[in-house]
């Protein structure tokens, strides 16, 4: 799948085109950096399926990605998760040069919590969530 797009990079361009997200969080793809504060959203490809498997729509990828909303209070990351909802469920269209067919939300919203280091008691709150997403690159596309 080398010739495949990151997937992970066009959906964090579609959640940064929402205002609401890109003003209150910030988005990174597979790993939260140590020393982010405030709210965060880490999204990460939990699996794909190629586009040669049988199961799917020929000739286009399909990825589960996980979403994580993270932020100090509950009701923040809450709110967060259900932006990401919004943003997410049901898009269909062509984002930095990857075409989504298809979106959806996979799980509901599990709330967790995330000690901020060890040895405190400080918590950051996490609301998560799973889209099925197929997709492919334009570059594959001849006309």
């Amino acid at each position: 799948m080398a010739d495949n797009p990151d997937i992970s990079l066009a959906i964090k361009a579609l959640l940064l085109r929402n205002a609401t997200i890109a003003q209150q969080a910030t988005v990174v793809v597979n790993r939260l950096p140590q020393g982010i504060t405030g709210n965060a959203i880490c999204l990460w490809v939990v699996g794909e399926t190629p586009f040669n498997h049988l199961g799917g729509a020929l000739g286009m990828d399909q990825a589960r990605i996980q979403l994580d909303a993270y932020a100090e209070k509950p009701a923040d990351s809450a709110e967060l998760s259900w932006y990401v909802w919004r943003t997410l469920d049901g898009f269909a269209g062509v984002i930095d040069g990857v075409f989504i067919k298809g979106a959806s939300r996979q799980t509901g919203v599990r709330q967790l919590t995330d000690r901020v280091l060890v040895g405190t008691d400080q918590y950051r709150f996490v609301s998560t969530q799973d889209f099925r997403f197929t997709y492919e690159s334009l570059a594959k596309v001849s006309l």
